[in-house]
């Protein structure tokens, strides 16, 4: 719903004359995405690609704007930083 309701006040603010740079991040690192691409035996930022374009073709669907940027959070090996993070929680730095 949410997308509904910034698509519309994105689309006010351009008709009124705004330049509008609307930007949108996704979660690319986190217990699901890590375990469900490994149930998939496939890199988990392939995954989230995946998840990632489903999104877009989803709000294609209702004719929402895709943002101006879209961006994620990480690009590297979130298997490693998974596994460096709850070393440091098990450690009690974190």
């Amino acid at each position: 719903m949410s997308s509904i309701a910034f698509d519309a006040i994105r689309r006010y603010l351009e008709y009124s004359g705004y330049e509008v740079t609307y930007a949108q991040n996704f979660t690319d690192i986190d217990d699901k995405i890590i375990n469900r691409s490994a149930e998939l035996a496939i890199d988990p930022n392939e995954l989230t690609q995946s998840l990632i374009d489903t999104w877009d073709d989803e709000m294609s669907a209702f004719n929402i704007k895709k943002a101006n940027n879209q961006s994620a959070c990480y690009a590297g090996n979130p298997l490693q930083d998974h596994r460096d993070s709850r070393g440091l929680i098990a450690n009690g730095h974190a």
